[in-house]
């Protein structure tokens, strides 16, 4: 979460979500009566008696809505706010009128409440500084695969072939300078400067493109950090990495590297037959009532399952005010598909409860 102003005696944030667990936290933070003030388009209709009929002009207008009704939609990776339009930047514009706003990554976008209270501003403080953000290249002489790991979402970048043929064809081989330029443009392109880039896969090519981007393109990234033992490149090699120990313990201190520790450790409970876990909605309800949940891990699935959002949010909230700790979960990683499997929500808890 990018945050620019935050003032929270008056209730103003001006921020801009980066990532899916950012428009989460954004969903347990607007409520109803809150103002909503961003970016939207509208079509703006000429009407006259001598004017053509048409389809109208699209235009860019800022326009602040009183939030009435708020989803989050984890297919479309946004959060939908529908309210009435209380100012507009353009006159044509009904103030009154009813308007969905869709808030989706990258989008900045203003709130005004009457107050932020004490949960709020911890939701807001504890994401204004951090950085999760991680790039992996898996690479050999044939092909690389760049993959870009945000919290617990993981893109992966469409293949770079380095046209080299294979040892039994006597096709003429492409120089190592024009593949590294294409990966090297493809970092530029997508990868921010302050994201470690981690490099892995078979042979001495990660080598080669290491002392390649450190003398040619040294401003491109902060860090560049080998991963030993991957035997595998492109797509293949990126999934693998998420696995690897040796890439595990080099993020010790990122949202990935929690998600993947309190779920290793609900999974030993699982196994051992401890009963300090809970497997289920129902389950997480009943432990948070109680006080006794000390990690959730919830899979952006979880919302596919027609689950009762206000309720989640309720307990939820409930957790984070006794001391737990709430950890969303992405699907396009092993971690997310290992909790959508067991439900889309599971805790690690304080105590064993169930017998």
């Amino acid at each position: 979460m990018k945050i620019y102003t935050f003032k929270p005696k008056i209730g103003l944030i001006d921020l801009c979500p980066k990532s899916f667990d950012d428009l989460w936290i954004l969903r347990r933070l607007i409520k109803p009566n809150d103002l909503i003030t961003a970016q939207t388009t509208r079509v703006i209709k000429q009407v006259g008696e001598h004017i053509r009929p048409n389809k109208g002009e699209r235009i860019k207008v800022n326009i602040c809505v009183k939030v009435q009704q708020v989803n989050l939609d984890n297919v479309l990776d946004r959060l939908k706010v529908i309210g009435p339009i209380i100012e507009t930047s353009d006159e044509n514009i009904s103030k009154g009128a009813f308007h969905s706003l869709s808030i989706t990554i990258d989008k900045r976008i203003s709130i005004k409440k009457d107050q932020i209270n004490d949960l709020e501003y911890k939701l807001l403080k504890e994401n204004k500084t951090q950085n999760n953000g991680f790039a992996i290249i898996a690479i050999d002489r044939r092909e690389t695969a760049l993959g870009i790991l945000l919290d617990t979402h993981l893109h992966v970048y469409p293949k770079i072939d380095s046209n080299e043929s294979g040892k039994h064809y006597s096709i003429k081989k492409s120089s190592n300078q024009t593949y590294f330029e294409e990966i090297a443009e493809q970092i530029k392109n997508f990868v921010n400067k302050e994201y470690p880039l981690f490099l892995c896969g078979p042979g001495n090519t990660k080598d080669l493109l290491h002392n390649y981007l450190l003398n040619k393109h040294n401003n491109l990234i902060a860090s560049i950090i080998p991963i030993q033992n991957i035997d595998l490149s492109g797509h293949d090699g990126v999934y693998i990495t998420l696995k690897s120990p040796d890439f595990i313990q080099k993020i010790k201190n990122s949202t990935f590297f929690h998600a993947y520790t309190i779920l290793n450790q609900i999974m030993k409970s699982i196994v051992d037959q401890v009963k300090d876990t809970a497997l289920s909605f129902d389950e997480v309800n009943a432990a948070t009532n109680l006080g006794a949940v000390k990690a959730v891990l919830l899979s952006n699935k979880i919302f596919e399952k027609k689950i009762n959002e206000d309720l989640l949010i309720t307990v939820l909230n409930k957790i984070e005010l006794t001391g737990g700790s709430i950890l969303i979960v992405d699907s396009t990683t092993d971690i997310g598909l290992q909790v959508s499997s067991l439900g889309g929500i599971i805790a690690l808890l304080r105590y064993p409860m169930y017998n």
